[in-house]
């Protein structure tokens, strides 16, 4: 008579939590990290951050758990993230926006951008976008790139 022991396998079915600032790994990033809870908090004067990254360096995670804060204390915001059809809502007012994969635009996403940057400058609004590479190399419009360059960068 054979005997067969069965165990029971515990499948972790639970959703990952949501994108936060507590939940991200910082690694040589304190300085940034610190930036973004003082702009979270209204005490951060730079408005303008460009982040870029390889793939899976937590850009994505960043920008998403900025969106979810700006939400949580009350203010306007967007998340996009880029493909070559975005295309920007000229008639959208949002005080903060995010914007991942840059490099991803096509011409009228690029233009989209521009003025997007532009109506936040001139509102006093914040902007944080990321792409693959450094801003000087994107391969977008160069008074794009230009803007990009203008806030704070971050690897």
């Amino acid at each position: 008579m054979i005997l067969a022991t069965m165990t029971q396998l515990i499948l972790d079915l639970a959703p990952p939590p949501a994108p936060c600032l507590d939940n991200f790994v910082p690694g040589g990033n304190a300085e940034l990290m610190a930036v973004l809870r003082r702009m979270l908090c209204g005490e951060e004067k730079e408005r303008f951050i460009y982040l870029w990254g390889e793939p899976g360096c937590g850009r994505t995670h960043l920008l998403r758990a900025m969106d979810q804060g700006f939400r949580e204390t009350g203010r306007t915001t967007v998340f996009i993230a880029c493909n070559a059809d975005t295309v920007f809502d000229a008639d959208a007012v949002h005080c903060h926006a995010a914007v991942d994969d840059v490099e991803r635009l096509g011409p009228e996403g690029q233009a989209g951008l521009f003025n997007l940057y532009n109506a936040l400058r001139e509102a006093g609004g914040r902007l944080l976008v990321a792409g693959a590479m450094p801003a000087a190399r994107l391969p977008l419009r160069e008074d794009l790139v230009t803007r990009l360059g203008w806030g704070l960068v971050y690897q």
